[in-house]
């Protein structure tokens, strides 16, 4: 029903902003490392914390990318059978 009164669009934003947020919630708790932290548990708790950074930033740079096409104009075709020989 939701999904209905708010269109995809909306619908998608809000699947965008609430994975985003889920995210940020595990990310503060993976980036809290104890005073006494050891070796094996910033190893234990690194690869989290990577993915964490690393997931939203590559689902921005996604956003980007296909907004990013939308805004430049298109490439012209190259057709080697019609360039003229000099």
């Amino acid at each position: 029903r939701v999904r209905q009164a708010i269109g995809p669009r909306g619908w998608r934003l809000l699947q965008v902003f609430g994975m985003n947020f889920i995210a940020l919630a595990f990310a503060r708790d993976f980036m809290k490392f104890p005073a006494h932290a050891g070796p094996r548990f910033l190893l234990a708790y690194a690869p989290f914390v990577v993915l964490s950074v690393a997931g939203p930033a590559l689902v921005l740079a996604a956003f980007l990318l296909r907004t990013g096409r939308a805004w430049m104009p298109a490439a012209p075709a190259l057709r080697p059978w019609s360039r003229r020989q000099t």
